[in-house]
């Protein structure tokens, strides 16, 4: 049976997974519910992936998206600008009628994610984390994780599973972009 390196290294220790790679810090709406088994693994999954698509793609940098759309034609540019206007109203009328958990300090990578507070769970429990990101507040990020005991004091931890190879590279180029713009921007600003 053959494993990949991120199954035997989160499978072993998720611990050493979550702390070795990059993490993105942010404030963000998040809730936190107990695992319900009885939900649709596979629908959750496609759903996370749609968001996760969605935020990388909110997230091209003009100069990338100048580039593809100049080779795809003017027509392209149109259509473009047409269903991004239309997204962001959609996302503009959901915003004033959705009631989102409070926004908090949240530190997470493709692995866990630890938050200022606590949490009705103990470690070892299984949890559905639920954080909201930025390009569609209303459909967030549901994610099955284990609560683990606390890294940091006043921090709540809990680490990913069941996470499908190819959702741990998105989440991992997401976090990379998030980093990469934090850069940037505090090289703006000296």
């Amino acid at each position: 049976m053959a494993f990949s390196l991120c199954e035997v290294v989160t499978s072993e220790n998720p611990l050493l997974a979550y702390r070795e790679h990059l993490r993105h810090s942010g404030t963000y709406p998040l809730s936190v519910t107990a695992a319900n088994p009885s939900r649709d693994k596979l629908r959750r999954d496609r759903r996370n992936a749609c968001v996760l698509a969605l935020e990388l793609a909110g997230d091209e940098s003009s100069l990338e998206r100048s580039e593809e759309s100049a080779a795809l034609g003017a027509e392209f540019q149109r259509l473009d600008a047409k269903l991004n206007v239309t997204l962001e109203l959609l996302s503009r009328v959901l915003e004033q009628q959705l009631r989102l958990p409070p926004s908090i300090p949240v530190r997470f990578n493709a692995y866990g994610m630890e938050w200022l507070g606590d949490a009705d769970a103990r470690p070892g429990d299984i949890v559905v984390v639920a954080i909201h990101l930025p390009a569609c507040p209303a459909l967030p990020l549901e994610l099955e994780a284990r609560m683990a005991a606390p890294l940091e004091s006043g921090w709540t931890a809990a680490f990913f599973i069941g996470m499908p190879d190819s959702f741990v590279e998105a989440f991992e180029r997401l976090v990379f972009r998030a980093h990469r713009r934090e850069v940037a921007l505090s090289a703006g600003k000296e």
